[in-house]
């Protein structure tokens, strides 16, 4: 028996999408692909309420909004909103570094200092692959128990100069300090702030108009996140994050960088390619901005490399995942902090059954 999946896949393959049978949009698929269940289960059970796109070399092959805004409440999601992309924008950074090594203006593993006009001397050791991968060093803003610099009480760039936590590659520390360093590498290199390059060449080259950099402290993404219930009021500056976590944008623009990536639009040398698609195991399968790794999937002939990247952000939770052999990937946004994905490699979640339908296509 053919799945319901199997036959929009196939639809898609003929260069039909299931969003261009719909004069009303996605929102009213008639057709459910299988993972729905896993996605109404959780809505029960108030741990997810959000967005769910699936691409397929570009096209919208899913779109559907689940639940209510707010618990309890009578607005509900629809697609398309703007939502915060989180850490999710630190891949969008890598990417942006990455365009610009293949142009020959950066180097993976040069010192950044050969780039900053002005840097803190331990600078000097750093390469750009480390802050990348989250192996700089550098001082942790996680580290402050009062979370100062998330808001907004420290200059962030200030407190990013100071003494790092150790040596450059000793070890693995997730930290957005990296990324806003890589921001200023950035706009040392191209001469345009990076809010430019993001609106720019996202939103004008690339067509994803949703796409921005919050730069205000007083902004943030329409779609708030609870936690128990209750909105979460803002104790983080959105802007501070930056190139870490400060992008904002609609989900299906999310697949369409996804897209982008896949197709030879953003990126073309596959040296460059496969250091974004390659994770280290010593370090759980980082890669550049995002995770990578094998998986092997029910349904599926052979393992999948797959490309992740999560995000969250005062209840904002963001999943999106590459399929990049087959230029097919997904992006899931909830805004319950009670959100759990699961993981593929413990074979248990809401990522393991959603990607196991959209690459597998049982």
């Amino acid at each position: 028996m053919v799945s319901s999946w199997t036959r929009r896949a196939r639809l898609s393959q003929l260069g039909i999408g299931l969003c261009g049978l719909l004069a009303a949009g996605c929102s009213t698929a008639p057709i459910e692909p299988d993972f729905e269940a896993s996605l109404h289960e959780a809505e029960a059970e108030g741990a997810f309420a959000g967005e769910v796109v699936v691409q397929d070399r570009g096209r919208i092959i899913y779109q559907k909004a689940f639940g209510a805004v707010s618990p309890g409440g009578d607005t509900l999601h629809q697609v398309g909103q703007e939502w915060r992309w989180a850490s999710v924008s630190k891949m969008v950074t890598a990417l942006l570094i990455l365009e610009q090594v293949e142009k020959g203006a950066l180097e993976l593993d040069t010192p950044v200092t050969t780039y900053l006009g002005e840097a803190p001397d331990h600078f000097d050791k750093i390469s750009v692959r480390q802050l990348l991968n989250h192996t700089s060093g550098l001082i942790n803003p996680d580290d402050d128990e009062e979370l100062s610099w998330y808001k907004g009480q420290v200059p962030r760039r200030a407190f990013c100069n100071g003494p790092p936590s150790s040596l450059p590659g000793e070890q693995f520390s997730y930290n957005n300090c990296d990324f806003l360093v890589l921001a200023d590498v950035l706009e040392a290199v191209t001469g345009s702030s990076f809010e430019i390059l993001v609106n720019g060449r996202l939103g004008d080259d690339l067509g994803l108009s949703s796409v921005r950099l919050v730069t205000a402290d007083d902004d943030d993404a329409a779609i708030p996140g609870y936690a128990e219930g209750e909105r979460v009021e803002r104790g983080f500056v959105l802007s501070v994050f930056g190139a870490g976590g400060a992008i904002v944008g609609a989900p299906e623009d999310l697949t369409a960088l996804n897209h982008a990536v896949m197709s030879g639009d953003l990126l073309t040398q596959d040296e460059v390619i496969g250091a974004f698609t390659t994770g280290v195991p010593e370090l759980g399968f980082v890669a550049l901005g995002a995770w990578a790794y094998d998986a092997e999937l029910p349904g599926c002939d052979a393992p999948l490399r797959l490309v992740e990247r999560r995000g969250d952000i005062e209840g904002v939770h963001v999943l999106t995942m590459l399929d990049i052999e087959h230029d097919r990937s997904f992006a899931m946004f909830s805004n319950r902090a009670e959100t759990d994905w699961g993981w593929i490699w413990a074979r248990q979640g809401l990522a393991f059954d959603v990607a196991t339908e959209v690459f597998c296509g049982l």
